[in-house]
């Protein structure tokens, strides 16, 4: 040692030696700033570490001893301390074991091994499970070495307490946030439940709506031919039944569209050109715009790669977007249709190319009169249609907008600048 063991012993035993029947004395002269279990059964080097830590520090540690495992476990369990330092062979325990029971009695208190042992691997052990530190006996002469390992010891253990009630915090908060988001999420589904009854009474209403006037036809057609005369019976049935095929046809249609809104059938999907939807579709409608006096500008991205869909159904997509944009130019005009790449959403405020995944866009755009502003955002809705008087049943974008989210894909419709307005089709590629 550096610094010799000083001779007043009486003094030191006095104040250090354990009580035989309590097994551990404490010492109400050291006031306490830490509080120091100390587990030693040699006298010497408890003399040695009390004399370093009167030198060091006079008023900084409160210290009591203890010689046995029993006796620390004891006092442990009847008192607060804020470090135990430790040697690790003792009468009824040897090694780990010490550590263990000591951690195991204390779990919320500092822990340093003090060891004369030159083997390192119970201490090195010791930390990993929980220990502060480790310090061999024959440091003891490092000047504040001792000291600075018990402070440090305490505010490592301070600081690893705070950390432990920041993570149980944390975990507690990020328990009530699962919660919450369960809850929302049971939200979400009652206001989507809600809002499907919702829109199934609006169906059930505008399907009762929609139906009766083919069926008027109808009966009034068979009402009619019931009470024609034999002789002019041909005459009537040449009338009257294309009439009643008419509004057959009608009805049909309604139920076929409601249909497809409220129980759409699986997709079919294959990779296929979106190109060869639009020329499919545009061979389909290609009577109808030309006997209305529209021309088509087909500008087509030949570059576009294949994209998993159903081409029926896209096909179907296309006829209800390419008819209601001849539908808003009942005096002829121009339908342009155009397919392009792009990297971002072409309506997004805030979007950024950055990490942003390509999309193939697919627009038709008329040249009539637009959409009110108002009825913008009821477009989607079913049953809503802008053309009450001329057949419209409202269900035909419900339709295409669902089909698009089957696929994964987003229909847009909106005001062009230059006048009319545009449908968007918007694929992630």
């Amino acid at each position: 040692m550096s610094e010799p063991v000083p001779p007043e012993q009486a003094h030191r035993r006095a104040i250090f030696d354990p009580d035989e029947g309590q097994g551990a004395v404490s010492h109400p002269w050291w006031r306490h700033h830490v509080r120091v279990l100390y587990l030693e059964d040699e006298d010497l080097p408890a003399e040695v570490v009390l004399y370093i830590l009167q030198r060091e520090e006079p008023q900084a540690f409160q210290i009591q001893r203890t010689t046995s495992l029993a006796a620390t476990v004891a006092a442990l369990n009847q008192n607060a301390y804020d470090v135990v330092l430790i040697d690790l062979n003792l009468p009824d325990s040897e090694g780990w074991e010490t550590f263990a029971a000591v951690h195991r009695a204390a779990p919320e208190t500092a822990v340093v091994i003090l060891t004369g042992d030159p083997d390192t691997e119970i201490a090195v052990r010791a930390v990993g499970e929980g220990a502060q530190d480790y310090l061999y006996k024959h440091e003891l002469n490092v000047p504040g070495l001792l000291t600075r390992v018990l402070h440090y010891a305490v505010t490592r253990h301070h600081i690893d307490q705070a950390l432990r009630a920041a993570n149980r915090s944390l975990e507690q908060r990020n328990q009530e946030l699962q919660r919450t988001m369960a809850s929302l999420e049971q939200t979400r589904l009652a206001l989507v439940e809600s809002e499907k009854i919702k829109s199934m009474g609006q169906m059930a209403a505008g399907i009762a709506h929609e139906i009766k006037n083919p069926l008027a036809i109808i009966r009034m057609g068979l009402d009619y031919l019931s009470g024609a005369q034999p002789e002019k019976a041909p005459q009537a049935i040449a009338r009257t039944l294309p009439e009643m095929v008419s509004a057959l046809d009608r009805a049909n249609t309604i139920l076929s569209e409601m249909l497809d809104y409220a129980a759409p059938r699986a997709l079919q999907v294959e990779a296929f050109p979106l190109n060869e939807v639009v020329r499919e579709a545009l061979v389909i409608m290609g009577t109808s715009l030309c006997t209305s006096g529209i021309e088509v500008l087909a500008d087509l991205d030949e570059e576009l790669p294949e994209i998993e869909l159903d081409r029926q159904k896209m096909i179907q997509v296309m006829i209800n977007l390419i008819g209601n944009a001849s539908q808003a130019m009942p005096n002829g005009g121009l339908l342009r249709i155009r397919t392009r790449r792009t990297q971002f959403p072409v309506d997004s405020s805030d979007a950024t190319s950055e990490g942003m995944p390509e999309i193939a866009l697919l627009e038709v755009q008329d040249s009539g009169t637009g959409i009110r502003e108002e009825d913008l955002e009821h477009v989607f809705d079913p049953f809503f249609t802008t053309r009450a008087g001329s057949g419209g049943t409202g269900l035909g974008l419900s339709v295409c907008k669902m089909i698009l989210d089957l696929h994964g894909g987003r229909l847009t419709l909106q005001n062009h600048p230059d006048g009319g307005s545009v449908a968007t089709i918007q694929f992630i590629l």
